[in-house]
């Protein structure tokens, strides 16, 4: 059990962070990408990373393009894309290329948009100080307005009436 243990490595979304994990105080390997320190602007959370980053208890990993891609192709399918920063992206293609070299990954992050696309991708995921999503779930792209539906998700506004499009849960 000890050997599997060591396979398992924690990557860090910045709401990780914001809300309070600190990666000094674990015994585990952390990663976390550059644009997802980018993201931690508060001082007390900065702090907590950067000495986390400087006694080498968070090290900093760039994602491959592969997985990027594969990311992306994912976020398309469930709805979540246009709701996923870069460093969203990165963060969970840094969980796929960790996967790809035999570890464990587990991202660390309370952000629901992030957990709904792990769901889909069967990659395990912590929350800090929520529970975590219920159920897992595709969005369709609709108009409030005369009801339209969309399937091409970069549209925000209906090419029918020009009202601003919303996601509900598909059924």
């Amino acid at each position: 059990m000890c050997r599997e243990e060591s396979k398992e490595i924690l990557i860090l979304d910045s709401s990780a962070i914001i809300n309070g994990y600190n990666p000094a105080s674990s015994s585990k390997k952390h990663l976390i990408s550059e644009k997802t320190i980018k993201e931690v602007k508060d001082q007390k959370s900065r702090r907590i990373l950067e000495t986390a980053i400087s006694i080498k208890k968070v090290k900093i990993a760039k994602a491959s393009e592969k997985s990027i891609q594969k990311t992306r192709k994912n976020a398309e399918k469930t709805g979540d894309l246009k709701y996923l920063s870069e460093a969203d992206i990165e963060t969970i293609a840094i969980a796929l290329d960790a996967k790809e070299k035999g570890l464990q990954p587990i991202i660390i992050t309370d952000d629901f948009t992030i957990q709904n696309v792990l769901s889909h991708m069967k990659i395990p995921y912590k929350p800090v100080i929520t529970s975590g999503i219920k159920n897992k779930v595709k969005w369709i792209i609709y108009c409030p307005a005369c009801g339209a539906t969309y399937t091409d998700k970069k549209i925000s506004t209906c090419e029918i009436c020009g009202s601003k499009l919303k996601r509900k849960i598909k059924s």
